[in-house]
């Protein structure tokens, strides 16, 4: 965490992450618990660039973003994801798996066969 990769122009930063019980003022409750993922996404490009959605693995398992209900969580990164050129966006990445340390597995979004993958390790941190 902390640390910056990049896969070709996108440049990603986790900042932080936090396991909470529900999203936000009458969201609804998590499966098992949510990972709240703070990432920072750098376009180094001139032309903007659509960012693919992100997962998370540990233990054998795959856990792709939590899409419902968003609108209950501030500064949420978005489903859809277009960063213009040169430019920075920061946000949440929420997933719902059972607490445990994971990597996040961001994508350059290339074809199906080809693409790069980049994982960062998000350690269990509790308050």
């Amino acid at each position: 965490m902390g640390e910056r990769v990049q896969l070709g122009p996108l440049v990603y930063q986790v900042l932080e992450s936090d396991w909470r019980n529900e999203l936000g003022a009458d969201g609804r409750s998590p499966k098992d618990r949510y990972l709240f993922v703070k990432v920072s996404i750098t376009n180094s490009s001139g032309s903007t660039i659509s960012v693919p959605a992100f997962t998370i693995e540990g233990n054998g398992k795959s856990f792709p973003e939590v899409t419902e209900q968003m609108d209950k969580v501030d500064n949420w990164l978005g489903l859809l994801r277009n960063i213009g050129g040169s430019q920075t966006e920061q946000g949440w990445a929420v997933f719902d798996a059972p607490m445990a340390t994971y990597k996040l597995v961001a994508t350059d979004g290339g074809e199906i066969g080809s693409e790069r993958f980049a994982h960062v390790d998000i350690p269990v941190q509790l308050e």
